[in-house]
Formats: structure tokens, sequence, C-alpha cells
């Protein structure tokens, strides 16, 4: 298979890194106090980088190398991030498949908690550098689609500035107060913030494209069929996405059910298109992700405000 071999900046693939997502929230994961770094193959993407190098080869296959997610994953590795199910506190959230624990011992090895760090953030099963499923299977089984996403999370961009001091910049001077968990954006401290997914806006409280898609709906007490169909003209794995912001009155508890999507997208980690429902209460961590299921999937939550997002790749 013929293959494309370049070099890359660390400025480059910490430029790339950044804008993976167009809104400039992507994910990368766990980084890592002294991590040996080594030449690597996972699926058609080599890396080879050396702490004392500046440049880095990257080598992607014919058939991956438009495949973006893949190369930031392994950009990731190299920036210092290990995979998420080798957190020291993986077992609480998954479990890896016997045969490859058995088979690839050192690549599903825990990374202890005194030779890692996490920087506060939770688990996220919507990481980047997070396996797919079956390989991984998570303790709560509505994450299964979730895992081996090629997006980066809000986690990721969050470990990854907080490890390399960016947001050091923003308490030497004025900077925005960020709601919802965001912080300030390293490069523009006192105006915007970086903001999980699902919110937006300068300060992380408005729905994110509240001027391209999606609505603000409140759940009633009667059940109310909602089709969502989202239409991409851009390039492969370049995602569109539309949100919606669901509410209801203080003291209740909000139930969606999931009755059907198309078949054609099927993919672990719905990295074709697919349904976020965010109904967890960090809500920096992603939430649920669905596609092709068969069965009605009947989500609740005691959240007043949860919201539900709807993604595709172009091509």
């Amino acid at each position: 298979m013929s293959s494309l071999v370049f070099l890359i900046s660390r400025r480059k693939a910490d430029k790339l890194f950044e804008n993976a997502d167009t809104s400039g929230e992507r994910r990368k994961r766990q980084a890592a106090i002294g991590r040996d770094q080594y030449g690597k193959w996972t699926e058609g993407v080599n890396y080879v980088f050396s702490p004392d190098a500046g440049r880095q080869n990257i080598s992607l296959d014919s058939d991956c190398r438009f495949v973006i997610g893949r190369a930031i994953h392994e950009i990731g590795h190299a920036l210092g991030l290990y995979h998420t199910d080798s957190r020291y506190d993986r077992d609480s959230y998954v479990t890896v498949a016997e045969d490859y624990l058995k088979n690839y011992t050192n690549e599903f090895r825990i990374i202890p908690k005194n030779e890692s760090e996490t920087y506060g953030t939770g688990y996220d099963y919507g990481s980047i550098m997070h396996l797919s499923y079956p390989i991984v299977v998570p303790t709560d089984e509505k994450y299964a689609r979730t895992l081996g996403s090629y997006m980066l999370s809000f986690t990721d961009l969050l470990s990854i500035n907080k490890h390399y001091g960016c947001l050091d910049k923003c308490d030497k001077g004025e900077f925005v107060k960020c709601e919802n968990g965001g912080f300030p954006h390293p490069r523009k401290c006192n105006k915007k913030c970086i903001c999980p997914s699902g919110y937006g806006g300068s300060k992380c409280k408005a729905r994110p494209g509240a001027n391209v898609c999606g609505e603000i709906l409140m759940a009633k007490a009667e059940p109310k069929l909602l089709a969502l169909t989202i239409k991409n003209n851009r390039t492969i794995y370049d995602y569109a996405n539309c949100t919606y912001w669901i509410k209801s009155p203080k003291d209740t508890v909000i139930e969606i059910e999931i009755d059907g999507m198309p078949f054609e997208f099927k993919a672990p980690g719905c990295v074709k298109a697919g349904v976020e429902i965010k109904t967890n209460e960090n809500q920096t961590l992603t939430g649920y992700r669905y596609i092709y299921e068969f069965t009605p999937q009947n989500l609740a939550s005691a959240l007043q405000c949860f919201f539900l997002k709807v993604l595709r790749t172009g091509g």
C-alpha cells in the first residue's frame, strides 16, 4: 500500500491539534509526566518523535491520510497524551476485552497515578485518545458508541492547555469569567472562552450555532416526536452539527426515547454520524452517542436542561 511521508514541526502539530474542530473545541486527553517517546503504528498512521528533536515524522497510508481524527490521535501521543483507558482509574469505568488484554499487555497497561497527570479532568469516554468498543467495554453500556471518537473533546483541550501552561497566560491580567466548566482562551483571555460541547458564546452561556440550526425546546408532560435531519456539504470527516437544548421546570425529570436511526452510518465512535445526548451532571464530559440502534433507548435526566447534538461528516 502506498504511503505519504512528511515532516511536521511542533508548532504546526499544535496548530493542527487546535484547529481540528471548526469551533476550536476538539479532543486530546491525558497528559503524562516523563512519557517515553517511540515509533508506533496505529490504523495506518505512524509517528516518530524525539523530545530533543524539533521535527516529527508522520506517515499516513493512502487510505487514511484524509482521516484527520487518526492523525490528531497520534499527534496527541507526541504531545504527551496516553490512551484514556490507560488512566489509573480506568477499571472504575471500562473493562478491556480479555483477548486484547492477554495479547497486548503493554498496550493496555494502567499508568500509575505517580507517573501521570489527569489535571482534574473526569474520565471522558468521548476523548479522541480513547480506544473503541468492543476492544474496551464501558461500565455504563450506553457509552459504547461514544468510544473511538474522531473528534477532540473538551477535556482533551483542557488537558493540553494545562500541561503546557497555556492557562497561566490568563492569570496575569483581566480574563473573561467562563461558565459551565469553560476556560479562557489563552490568546483572548478577556474576550473569549473555550467551552464544553453543547455550549458557546463568549462566556459559554449560549447555545452554539444558534443562527444555523437547532433550537431550545421545553419538555412537556405528554411525549412529543422530534424528527431530526442534518445535511453536510463539507469535505469528508469535516463535521457539521446541530445542538438542541431541552429544558423542563424545576424538580422535574426529563425523559427521551430514541426510536431509530439509519443503518448506513454504522461505525464505532459515531465517526460518520450520530446523536449525542448529554445527561451527565458534569457537563465538561462527552455524553451518550447513538447510531444504528435497533431497540428503543430510554434516557432520564434529573437536570432541568440537557442538550442533544446531531452530527454528520461530509463526503
